[in-house]
């Protein structure tokens, strides 16, 4: 159960709704133990965000921000997702000049699916963003991150191992693909929603996807 307290302490908005098993879909996954999500009943406020986004970058088109020995980390931006195939809200984390291209490579974190990508500094790619922007829900991003609760990974010799193989992670990804979950939540460990994703269109706890992938000889329940 998502609890009121649970989700204003991670800065997460939902209604009584949603307090037991709240909707959500899978923006981003790095791997099993670490991914991110966002609930189905934030999708019409982000729609909103993406528009707001749109008009800024068809009212200013060359509007970039400046490469000034000053211009700081954490930055706030909008650069256009290769992965997400539109313009997104981003955090500057790094920035790189290559003197053999004699480009310029931002390293940016989308705060909206919790992302790291590589653009070029260039107006196709980077714009300035504007308060409204960077305001919208209270700053904060529209997705969460997320630890799939009680498995660990395996490699092909079904043994225990420190890091999921690249079999793992793509069958996660599909599953999770343009699905939707009910997210039932177990515990809140470093501000990461310790959890399992259950089927939403099927009765609770006919389908768990940590059931799937130890079925799929890539995970061990650990207890």
């Amino acid at each position: 159960m998502l609890t009121n307290h649970f989700a204003q302490t991670l800065g997460i908005d939902c209604d009584d709704s949603e307090m037991m098993y709240p909707i959500v879909t899978v923006t981003h996954c790095q791997n099993p133990s670490l991914f991110y999500c966002r609930f189905e009943s934030d999708k019409k406020r982000f729609l909103q965000l993406a528009g707001l986004i749109q008009q800024q970058i068809e009212d200013f088109p060359n509007s970039m921000p400046g490469l000034k020995n000053d211009l700081k980390e954490s930055v706030s931006l909008l650069c256009f997702s290769i992965i997400q195939k539109q313009w997104c809200r981003g955090r500057l984390i790094a920035i790189k000049f290559d003197p053999k291209s004699k480009t310029t490579c931002a390293k940016v974190f989308l705060i909206d699916f919790g992302s790291v990508e590589f653009v070029l500094w260039k107006s196709s790619s980077v714009r300035n963003s504007n308060d409204e922007i960077d305001n919208f829900n209270g700053g904060k991003g529209f997705c969460f991150p997320c630890s799939l609760y009680n498995v660990k990974p395996i490699d092909e010799q079904n043994q225990s191992n420190s890091d999921w193989t690249s079999y793992a992670n793509y069958l996660f990804k599909k599953k999770t693909d343009q699905n939707c979950f009910s997210l039932k939540v177990m515990k809140n460990q470093n501000n990461i929603i310790v959890c399992d994703l259950l089927a939403h269109n099927f009765p609770i706890n006919q389908f768990c996807l940590s059931n799937f992938l130890v079925k799929s000889y890539v995970a061990l329940y650990i207890n």
